[in-house]
């Protein structure tokens, strides 16, 4: 029994010491390396812990996955990759850069993620209420947002929420971590506030004014352009005429 115990006690050291090597060969680089292909195979959002849980087995700290994060993302800042390292619902994902996307879009041959005009007006209604009650959205709204709200849970943008403390505890809705990623944003706390929303449309009321004033400048200018050229043109004409009329003078002068 002591022998075998032994030959265990020496199997389980070779073990443990093997794994201790291969600890120790880990670099950074490796590290930077693994963490890479494991968000590009990923087909969701990776936060530092799920990273942390795959790499359990190595026991590669938080906080150690954080630093490859701040690495990574300094790389693909520092190239002109076409791929970028991005933060979205507190995690993270390796998208194409947004510049790119037209070209992208070639390859995608699937239907691109589109929402009608309620749809998004009751997403926004959850998104800047939530959690929010159906009864709260159609008041919004004026009219029944049932079937929207279907589809929003549907394509994954929103989600129920905790049950209402009013009488019969309603349900009600929030969106999801896919809103999120969906939007770009890291968290809710940037959504835009309503002072951004109407600077925003004071903004653009101003550029489409300045757009106006600049096509109605440019439609004087080419007005202008075109009566200066037929006043030129006029004006050719007439000078024709006098430079015939001049000769035919010389001519019945000549005759006399």
């Amino acid at each position: 029994m002591k022998l075998q115990e032994s030959h265990s006690q020496t199997a389980n050291n070779k073990t443990t010491g093997s794994q201790a090597s291969y600890l120790q060969k880990l670099s950074q680089n490796d590290l930077c390396s693994i963490v890479e292909s494991i968000l590009f195979a990923s087909s969701k959002s990776l936060s530092t812990q799920d990273l942390s849980n795959m790499l359990s087995k190595e026991k590669i700290s938080t906080a150690t996955i954080k630093n490859t994060l701040s690495i990574l993302t300094e790389k693909y800042n520092a190239t002109d990759s076409g791929i970028e390292l991005v933060t979205v619902a507190n995690a993270w994902q390796m998208r194409t850069k947004e510049e790119n996307k037209n070209y992208v879009r070639r390859l995608i041959k699937g239907r691109l993620f589109q929402l009608s005009a309620p749809a998004m007006e009751v997403l926004s209604i959850v998104a800047y209420h939530q959690p929010c009650r159906k009864a709260d959205i159609d008041d919004v709204r004026g009219v029944e947002s049932g079937h929207l709200l279907k589809t929003l849970i549907e394509r994954n943008l929103i989600c129920f929420g905790p049950k209402s403390s009013l009488p019969g505890k309603p349900i009600t809705y929030k969106t999801t971590n896919k809103f999120l990623e969906v939007f770009g944003l890291k968290s809710l706390k940037q959504l835009p506030s309503s002072s951004d929303i109407e600077d925003l449309m004071q903004g653009e009321c101003q550029a489409s004014s300045n757009i106006s004033e600049l096509q109605k400048n440019l439609q004087i200018e080419k007005n202008f352009k075109t009566e200066q050229q037929k006043i030129t043109k006029e004006l050719e004409t007439v000078s024709e005429k006098i430079k015939s009329i001049q000769v035919k003078s010389i001519v019945q002068d000549h005759e006399k």
